[in-house]
């Protein structure tokens, strides 16, 4: 939901994914400022730890290894029509050293990420599209098919999702989405 305030803000999220096959794990944090109702923005950066077996044939012997990921800059737009909650993102990464130290193409990253919805009562459906020219993490309405991934691209690449959650009892919400990447 959009928000109306001013004022410095700060976020820190931290996920993971795991399988047979290995883990990888990811921690962001983040500061910024709303310059008004509806322009902020934010600058952060994140952790990625690695879990990965020594061998596929046998998870016995797990290797860890965790690298910086490259930090990040936001420019943010969030507004309110006709009752559609719609935020924009422009997101920039900014790579600070080599892929054998940070988890990063060594390349710029820049990201554009829409997201629309509107609450009908205790339903909420909303619509997500963006593009980029290579894979990021984004912390802003994140993505559960684009964060915590064991690689990293870069390349044009174009990302929708659509669903809705439902409010129960209140205080929890549930939902569910169905995405393409391209």
């Amino acid at each position: 939901t959009v928000t109306s305030t001013t004022g410095p803000t700060a976020f820190a999220q931290a996920v993971g994914k795991y399988s047979n096959l290995g883990g990888v794990y990811n921690a962001g944090i983040g500061v910024g400022y709303n310059i008004t109702e509806h322009v902020g923005g934010d600058i952060g950066v994140s952790l990625y730890t690695i879990q990965s077996p020594f061998s596929v044939i046998s998870n016995k012997t797990w290797t860890w290894t965790t690298l910086a990921g490259d930090p990040f800059v936001d420019l943010r737009y969030t507004t309110k029509w006709h009752g559609v909650d719609a935020i924009s993102v422009l997101t920039g990464s900014i790579p600070l050293s080599s892929p054998s130290r940070v988890f990063t193409t060594g390349r710029f990253g820049v990201d554009w990420y829409n997201h629309f919805s509107k609450k009908i009562g205790w339903f909420e459906p909303f619509v997500n599209f963006g593009g980029a020219n290579e894979t990021m993490d984004r912390y802003i309405i994140p993505r559960p098919y684009n964060i915590a991934r064991p690689y990293q691209i870069f390349g044009a690449n174009a990302n929708g999702e659509a669903g809705a959650s439902f409010t129960v009892l209140k205080h929890y919400s549930v939902g569910a989405s169905a995405y393409g990447v391209a």
